[in-house]
């Protein structure tokens, strides 16, 4: 059995690949939005990525059923090709934006309307919660040609919970994915919630003293309790040297410390604009006497930047070919005007 992405054109053939995808592809590109649940049958969204890993350990760590894909059909255009319920009212949406009667897609009801607000407001009042088992039988299609062996299959419960295999891909460093990681929340104090430099300088520093100098009696104490929890001895010396290079060579340490690429303003400054795609803006003096000043951020730069992210492409592709298959010009007039 392959393991679809709901975001994408990607499949795994286990359920710990296609989890690493959705973490290293989706992750950043799904701020603001609802991450989909891995399994095709269940139409569960989370808003955050620990809320995603605590649904998979809960609700789908025991035998399951293979090659039942469900899609929703469209009752208006018969479309059928929405493997989420997001996708899917999406779709229904774009219909009562063009004023098209759309049909209450739950069991027993048969309310219609033509208008968007007025659908939404019966959806939320009439049918929340709701699960699959509510969708009338003709917008729920199940499609098992896509398995490849009948019978059950079990989930590894290691497999969610192999954080290392989730966040690193095949053959890069973990400590080099650690520090991109830290160098990506860095760049989202600056860039999206506008932490003044001078905060994040404080946090730099807070944090190479917690992980270089407060933390060492702690990890002492952890080290020597492991050691007599086995019935082992070591000598004082050995003992100093391990927390010694625990403390100093953890990511954390490696990252913050005053060798380390954000151990000072210049230096995490240097390794964000190697390692991430920053467009800076730029400044024009428009009045040197006056001091007055125009900062421009370049548009096609930024654009360039954003569509060379293979997510945002087959978002985009995935979107635009949606829209291509409902036959309406309307969607492109403002494309060519």
């Amino acid at each position: 059995m392959r393991w679809p992405c709901k975001s994408c054109t990607f499949s795994a053939v286990k359920r710990v690949e296609l989890l690493r995808h959705y973490r290293l592809k989706h992750f950043h590109t799904s701020q603001g939005r609802s991450l989909p649940c891995l399994h095709t049958t269940c139409p569960c969204l989370f808003k955050s990525w620990g809320a995603l890993r605590a649904h998979l350990s809960r609700h789908h760590s025991e035998v399951e059923q293979l090659g039942q894909f469900v899609t929703f059909s469209c009752l208006v255009c018969n479309a059928l090709r929405f493997h989420t319920e997001r996708q899917y009212f999406e779709h229904l949406g774009n219909h009562l934006k063009k004023f098209e009667t759309v049909t209450c897609v739950f069991k027993d009801c048969d309310y219609r309307t033509n208008i968007y607000s007025t659908f939404a407001s019966h959806k939320s009042r009439k049918h929340t919660p709701h699960c699959l088992e509510n969708f009338k039988d003709t917008v729920l299609q199940t499609d098992s040609n896509q398995a490849t062996r009948e019978g059950c299959w079990s989930v590894n419960e290691s497999e969610v919970v192999s954080s290392d295999e989730i966040l690193v891909e095949e053959g890069k460093d973990v400590v080099t994915a650690i520090v991109d990681e830290l160098g990506s929340l860095l760049l989202k104090l600056d860039c999206i919630f506008n932490v003044p430099t001078r905060c994040i300088d404080e946090i730099v520093e807070e944090l190479q003293f917690i992980t270089c100098s407060a933390s060492v009696p702690i990890i002492r104490n952890i080290v020597q309790n492991t050691l007599q929890k086995y019935n082992c001895s070591l000598e004082e010396l050995v003992i100093t040297d391990l927390v010694k290079n625990i403390c100093k060579l953890n990511p954390l340490s490696v990252a913050f410390s005053e060798e380390g690429p954000f151990g000072t303003v210049y230096r995490r400054t240097s390794y964000l604009k190697e390692h991430f795609c920053i467009v800076e803006p730029i400044e024009y003096v428009l009045d040197t006497k006056q001091r007055r000043t125009f900062q421009y951020v370049p548009i096609l730069q930024s654009l360039s930047q954003i569509l060379s992210n293979t997510a945002i492409q087959e978002k985009v592709l995935n979107s635009f070919f949606m829209l291509k298959t409902e036959d309406d010009c309307s969607h492109y007039s403002a494309c060519y005007c």
